[in-house]
This record gives C-alpha cells, structure tokens and sequence, in this order.
C-alpha cells in the first residue's frame, strides 16, 4: 500500500528516499524538487478552489474568519 505509492512517485521522479544511518531498518522519504514544485501547485489550486466555494457560500465576516483560521490550522499538515 504505502511503499507501492511510494515506489510509484519515485519513478515520477517526486520523491527520493535513502535508508538511516543509525538504523538501517528506518527509510527517510522526502521530496524532489519536482515533488516540492507538484506540491505547491496543488496547494494553490486547493486554495482557489476553497477561495471560489467560500465566496459562493456567502459568510459573515464573523463565519469566514471562523473558517480562514481553520483552515490555517491543517496548514502544518499539508
């Protein structure tokens, strides 16, 4: 499951992945810079998609800064 997403995204050339030094049981798995560039792409189409329901949706000031700040909030996660 994982590791055939994983092995699928390495043969895009989005992540690269080395085993630990101290524990050769452990694999760190980061980002190219192809990777890096695909992820902000899709950050900045989420945001205007976002942007474009919240607009329609029509909120309160008191409603959209409820809903802006909850959305600061999954930022660390993405």
């Amino acid at each position: 499951p994982a590791s055939r997403l994983i092995g699928r995204m390495k043969g895009r050339g989005l992540l690269q992945s080395a085993r630990a030094d101290a524990d050769g049981r452990v694999t760190r798995v980061t980002l190219t810079e192809s990777g890096r560039a695909l992820r902000e792409r899709v950050l900045a189409h989420r945001q205007e998609q976002l942007a474009t329901i919240l607009a329609s949706a029509r909120l309160s000031v008191h409603e959209s800064a409820a809903v802006e700040k909850l959305g600061r909030a999954f930022e660390p996660f993405a």
